[in-house]
């Protein structure tokens, strides 16, 4: 039987959220088994594959995925004793699959307080186990199928943009609108031939690609290539995918499995071998020399970054840039950057980038990516700040929420008293106003309580909820308002202080290790929502009561050194040494050094940092 849990309400003895505690848990026991499987002659068989040292980071991040359920649970029922709270009998027998990296569990962290009962899958679970594998099974085959016609069909669609010089690839994510957050800011200022830049489509989740984007891309000069048929919206698009008689980078795995963790690893060993050989004949196919990818978190990406580095030919380099405000320690978030090369926003960064846990070659501070449109922002943000003020609002604050539910930092309930003390505040004071930015749709969705008294808010004309969010930026909000607040360790207070905004972070997770503690509590971060309330109260009776509510002003070079602009152009730059690099016949490493060394010449030694 599931443990009820709801780790945002659930409190650590430091007073942090327990979501915190369950995370660093399930990394430092993916870590601990990770180095009890080199012990076995499969997995050392898969490193001599490769001959990548990455492939650890990818085991690890593995394993974690797997056991994360169990150690949360785990982490429940001691949070129950702790708090004296008595446990059903079921609750006191954990449950855990007979199989797998499972098997490993009771040889690693569990003390004789914590009953483990080994369990083989019910009916219902195999059974929805085998459909989901039919069915991955048949999509495969259709798209199997899809790429030896295209193969037949559209020869001309697998060429390479550029046969004698080295293209990057960029995976698209974000968009191509420079005005909301985009996958390219760095292209138009860098200088790079058109050529040599290959936009792929590979994420079903964001949003549908349509012909106005083909189009778009098709108005930059640039190449694009579609990798996954359900991606497009147009169906009948050309698919590229390996030859059918390529060679592989990486030969199939000659051990025979034997026992449950035997047959673990060698399925994802597999499954990293054959991600492998993909990427490899994708960056042989179009002769790309970097990836630069916008996700990062899951197991796959390492397998990106290892074709790269078969069998130490060092011969390209994964590279991804800093989406939002670092607060994680990094062996909490094992594996999200499994990058070579990290455009971060400032050197605070690298703080959260060590112990070097993802293999991180070089750190690269670069500003606020986006920084180039707060310009662009004024008037328009102007335009929403004069409507609010003719509905007769004196004082706005910006919203911004984040995801929330019984896995996550934020809980469902401090989700809905945050966004109901100002919606109640607003209708009981005709001078407040709001602009609410919110991460996704379904955040304010999930929140029934707060759908009529937000209704009502809107009714006011003072509260205004900005449409279209998957990728605006928070200054659409915040350039609107005289304070900015954002649950938690928020990205978009961040983002706004350093476009000039005052900013709060209202952390009801109670993240008491975090420096911001430090830089200024109860004056850019609160635990406290009652307290964050009368203290913005106070400031819009009269700001002289506590002028440094809400300013970041002697913390700005901390959070972005540079705020000029030029983020984006900084990043072109980088990517254009690189380039020149390997068009002279260095390979990564020589490559990433002498990028970071004139890097360094020209903004700084702090600013590119060997890791």
């Amino acid at each position: 039987m599931a443990l009820p849990y709801e780790l945002g309400e659930m409190k650590t003895e430091t007073g942090e959220v327990l979501r915190y505690e369950v995370e660093a848990a399930a990394s430092d026991l993916a870590l601990r088994i990770e180095e009890l499987l080199r012990e076995y002659p499969l997995y050392r068989q898969i490193v001599e594959r490769t001959g990548s040292s990455k492939v650890s980071l990818y085991f690890q991040k593995a394993i974690k995925s797997e056991i994360y359920p169990v150690v949360r649970d785990i982490r429940v029922l001691y949070w129950k004793r702790r708090n004296s709270l008595e446990a059903s009998q079921n609750e006191d027998v954990l449950c855990i699959p007979s199989k797998g990296i499972f098997l490993f569990l009771e040889k690693v962290c569990f003390d004789e307080t914590v009953s483990l009962r080994f369990v083989s899958p019910s009916l219902r679970k195999r059974f929805h186990s085998f459909y989901w594998a039919l069915r991955s099974l048949a999509r495969k085959s259709i798209d199997r199928f899809w790429a030896i016609y295209c193969r037949c069909r559209y020869k001309k669609a697998f060429r390479g943009p550029s046969a004698d010089k080295s293209v990057i690839a960029v995976q698209f994510v974000e968009g191509l609108d420079l005005q909301r957050r985009a996958d390219i800011v760095w292209y138009l200022p860098s200088g790079i031939d058109p050529k040599r830049v290959l936009i792929y489509f590979d994420w079903p989740d964001s949003y549908p690609v349509d012909n106005h984007i083909i189009n778009e891309i098709r108005a930059l000069g640039v190449q694009w290539v579609c990798l996954k048929r359900r991606v497009l919206i147009n169906k009948n698009n050309p698919v590229w995918s390996p030859p059918l008689s390529g060679k592989k980078r990486v030969t199939d795995l000659d051990i025979k499995p034997q026992g449950e963790i035997e047959k673990w690893i060698y399925r994802k060993g597999k499954e990293l071998l054959e991600e492998i050989n993909y990427w490899s004949d994708f960056y042989d196919a179009f002769n790309i020399k970097a990836n630069f990818i916008i996700g990062g978190g899951a197991p796959g990406y390492v397998a990106r970054s290892i074709a790269f580095d078969l069998h130490g030919s060092k011969d390209g380099y994964l590279v991804t840039k800093q989406r939002s405000e670092l607060h994680w320690p990094s062996l909490s978030i094992l594996g999200n950057y499994p990058v070579d090369v990290f455009f971060t926003w400032s050197p605070r960064s690298e703080q959260y980038l060590l112990p070097n846990a993802n293999q991180i070659i070089a750190s690269i501070s670069t500003g606020y990516p986006n920084d180039f449109v707060f310009k662009h922002k004024q008037l328009e943000t102007k335009t929403l700040k004069d409507l609010l003020r003719s509905q007769g609002a004196n004082y706005i604050v910006a919203l911004f929420d984040n995801s929330h539910g019984p896995d996550i930092a934020h809980s469902s309930t401090n989700m809905e008293q945050f966004y109901l003390a100002f919606l109640n505040w607003l209708l009981e004071d005709p001078g407040f106003g709001i602009v609410i930015k919110s991460k996704k749709p379904s955040v304010l969705q999930r929140l029934p309580r707060v759908q009529p008294i937000l209704e009502k808010a809107v009714a006011t004309g003072r509260c205004i909820r900005l449409g279209d969010e998957f990728g605006r930026l928070p200054v659409d909000a915040s350039l609107a308002s005289d304070m900015v607040v954002g649950i938690g360790i928020s990205s978009a207070v961040i983002e706004s202080a350093i476009a000039g905004c005052r900013g709060i972070h209202c952390d009801l997770t109670n993240f008491h290790s975090h420096e911001f503690y430090q830089w200024g509590y109860e004056r850019i971060i609160f635990d406290d929502l009652d307290r964050l309330i009368t203290a913005i109260k106070s400031d819009k009776s009269d700001r002289a009561t506590c002028p440094e509510l809400g300013d970041w002003t002697p913390f700005l070079d901390r959070l972005d050194p540079f705020r000029d602009g030029r983020a984006g152009e900084r990043m072109g730059d980088y990517l254009r040494w690189c380039l020149e690099g390997f068009d002279e016949g260095l390979n990564r490493d020589e490559v990433i050094r002498r990028a970071s060394e004139k890097y360094k010449g020209q903004w700084g030694r702090d600013k590119a940092v060997m890791l």
